[in-house]
């Protein structure tokens, strides 16, 4: 009979013990797996405003191009130029012109836009570049962007082309907004770059909305 406590006296000490161990799991605390913080898209508007002030940017860009180069498209380089007749840039210096204007403005967008870095429109409107997971922008997406924004101006110029000889290639003009006029038809109200890319406008840190809903 003197067995009987024993046997009773491990139980219950199993059952003590695995209580116990119950209790400690329960105040253990669950560690979650790291999330980086979700980034809050800008509104509509604000981008709008963003992208004006930088077209005003890529303009200054293209005038410092085009004044870098006309020691080598003015006609004091063309022998036997009239310098009183109206000069009209040859074949090869319109092809050197748009090459170099495709090339810094490719540098200045993907070179601002790639490793968090921002350009002046950008930090006055308070946006940085981000892809959807909210990481910075890699050097390629940035210069995947720089392309997409070139959808309207080549539409607009194919336009052109095309409506000419019907005499209607003014209305051509219609397709630059394409680019910006994408986020009307857009679920995410992305821009088409930013669709084609993959990257997203976003508040910068410390500028979260404050729980009124985007334009």
């Amino acid at each position: 009979m003197g067995g009987i406590p024993a046997v009773a006296a491990r139980k219950a000490a199993r059952i003590d013990g695995a209580r116990q161990h119950s209790v400690r799991r329960v105040r253990e605390p669950t560690v979650a797996p790291s999330r980086s913080e979700p980034s809050h898209g800008a509104s509509f508007l604000r981008r709008i405003a963003a992208s004006a002030y930088e077209a005003l940017a890529i303009a200054a860009v293209l005038v410092a191009v085009a004044f870098a180069l006309l020691p080598a498209v003015t006609p004091s380089r063309l022998a036997g130029a009239d310098p009183k007749s109206l000069y009209i840039m040859s074949p090869e210096a319109r092809a050197l012109s748009a090459a170099a204007s495709f090339g810094a403005c490719a540098l200045y967008c993907a070179g601002f836009w790639c490793g968090g870095r921002r350009t002046l429109a950008m930090k006055t409107w308070h946006l940085a570049l981000r892809t959807p997971e909210g990481a910075p922008v890699g050097a390629g997406r940035a210069l995947l962007r720089y392309l997409g924004c070139l959808a309207g101006p080549a539409l607009a110029i194919a336009g052109f082309a095309a409506l000419q000889p019907f005499g209607y290639a003014p209305w051509a003009l219609a397709l630059l907004p394409f680019n910006y006029a994408w986020a009307l038809v857009d679920p995410d109200r992305q821009f088409f770059q930013d669709r084609l890319a993959g990257t997203r406008l976003v508040l910068e840190e410390g500028r979260r909305p404050s729980g009124r809903p985007q334009a």
